[in-house]
């Protein structure tokens, strides 16, 4: 040990009475130590993680979650001067058949929770959604049947408005990649109207092994892809698709576009639009393959 380090003087200890150590309430000059400047929002995570219970705003989406699954729901907080319309009486309604607490809060309050919560804020347990095999168990073995997987894709308002175009057309659930992908939000819940609340939403680890999984069980492989494949107005879907919708400006996966059985696009007659939001462009393919199964 060097000269420097033996000599170098210990800590200062205090001068307590007795050699002991006072307790916070007999010390003078305890302070308590305050709290963090932007405690985490109810309903979120402390350690950042992600959410430890669903916050779920907006009517469409607290109505679906009330009638799906009304023993999640823990806390229903209403605008104290939201206006009582009919739909929110039905809420309510719901809501108290269900003998769920229901607090009014001011609007600084509520946005806490959120944006764009239209003065309706219902907190409830995490949804346990199936994971990839007992989403395979559930599956028809035969007979028509759509899934939709979304391609990494990282807005949460596209992700949320695919869910809900994929329960609108008949979907029978989404896939999504852990990696590179929206998480299930609040602002997606929203997005989604409820779809959310009531459609299967399995997250995969591989992507590719889901889709080659998928094949086994007789569903052929339908990508969209700008400008590739063929026209989406003379394409016939086959009765059990997997619909892989790509990623907002970056298209496809390259493992995924190698699992193709088909590659569709959407004609777009405008010289000036060459590309369609994600989620509008969801709609249309799913609309097609509605209309392709109403023609057998």
């Amino acid at each position: 040990m060097s000269a420097l380090k033996k000599n170098r003087p210990g800590p200062k200890r205090p001068n307590w009475p007795n050699g002991q150590k006072p307790s916070p309430a007999e010390d003078k000059n305890f302070t308590p130590k305050k709290s963090p400047r932007t405690a985490p929002r109810l309903g979120q995570n402390p350690k950042g993680d992600g959410f430890s219970q669903d916050l779920i705003l907006g009517f469409n989406p607290v109505r679906a979650a009330l009638m799906a699954r009304p023993r999640d729901c823990q806390k229903l907080y209403l605008l104290e001067s939201r206006r009582l319309s009919r739909d929110l009486l039905k809420i309510l309604e719901l809501a108290k058949g269900h003998g769920l607490e229901v607090l009014t809060a001011n609007r600084e309050r509520l946005d806490g929770f959120g944006d764009r919560h239209q003065g309706l804020v219902l907190l409830a347990k995490t949804k346990i959604e199936p994971t990839f095999n007992e989403f395979l168990k559930a599956l028809p073995l035969e007979g028509p049947g759509l899934i939709v997987f979304l391609d990494h894709l990282e807005d949460p308002h596209n992700f949320g408005a695919l869910i809900r175009s994929s329960a609108a057309f008949g979907a029978l659930g989404v896939i999504y990649p852990k990696d590179r992908s929206a998480p299930l939000s609040p602002a997606a819940r929203m997005a989604s109207a409820g779809a959310s609340e009531v459609l299967p939403l399995i997250k995969v680890v591989n992507p590719t092994r889901a889709v080659l999984e998928l094949k086994r069980r007789g569903f052929w492989v339908v990508a969209a892809e700008a400008k590739l494949g063929q026209d989406l107005r003379t394409f016939d879907f086959p009765e059990r698709s997997l619909l892989i919708v790509g990623s907002e400006g970056q298209g496809l996966s390259r493992s995924l576009l190698a699992q193709a059985d088909h590659l569709v696009h959407i004609h777009l007659p405008c010289p000036l639009i060459d590309s369609l939001n994600v989620s509008n462009a969801g709609a249309i393919l799913l609309q097609a393959y509605q209309t392709s199964q109403a023609k057998k």
